[in-house]
């Protein structure tokens, strides 16, 4: 009896104690690229979660490819699903993200933007995830291409493609997912 006293209050406290400890997850994302002859548009939602009983509000900092043959980002946004903007800074290497999360909340950033191309090449930044110490629990990619653009290479292989009357479209779908690299399409027009 003096055992179950004593590992009865442990065993309540126990799963608290474990969430009490964690930071923010950074636990999925799901994107959709628009590849044309001279622009890269990415278009996503990123998911985190704050198992801690304390509310979180810090700044993410977004990065964007950085290297002559791009142009600078535009058209940057960042909101959350009520519509509200998050967006604090942008400057050519990347943009200032506020991110609230209630205690035992989640939530989801849309964030997006265009970057001008000036070789066929484009390039998304993926991995800064390692940063986070933890894979993707899911990670969905969707890659949509005018016709007239011939992919000579992808730094990952698509798990399928199909072709419409108008677009090319490659899907990757990924689960506990660490980069290893970044996302890189080389193509022709």
């Amino acid at each position: 009896m003096k055992v179950l006293r004593f590992f009865l209050p442990l065993l309540v406290l126990y799963p608290f104690q474990v969430n009490i400890s964690q930071d923010i997850q950074f636990y999925r994302e799901d994107i959709t690229f628009e590849l044309s002859k001279d622009h890269f548009k990415v278009n996503g939602n990123y998911y985190f979660r704050n198992l801690n009983f304390d509310p979180v509000k810090t700044k993410l900092i977004y990065p964007f490819p950085n290297d002559s043959i791009y142009g600078n980002a535009d058209s940057v946004f960042v909101s959350d699903f009520y519509g509200k903007k998050k967006l604090i800074k942008v400057t050519s290497k990347a943009a200032a993200v506020e991110l609230s999360i209630d205690p035992l909340d989640t939530i989801v950033l849309n964030i997006g933007y265009e970057q001008k191309l000036k070789e066929g090449r484009a390039e998304y930044i993926l991995t800064t995830t390692k940063g986070w110490g933890k894979a993707f629990e899911r990670a969905n990619y969707n890659l949509i291409t005018d016709t007239c653009i011939l992919i000579r290479s992808f730094s990952y292989e698509p798990d399928t493609s199909f072709l419409t009357d108008e677009k090319n479209i490659f899907l990757w779908e990924k689960r506990n997912f660490l980069p290893e690299k970044d996302f890189i399409i080389m193509f022709d027009n």
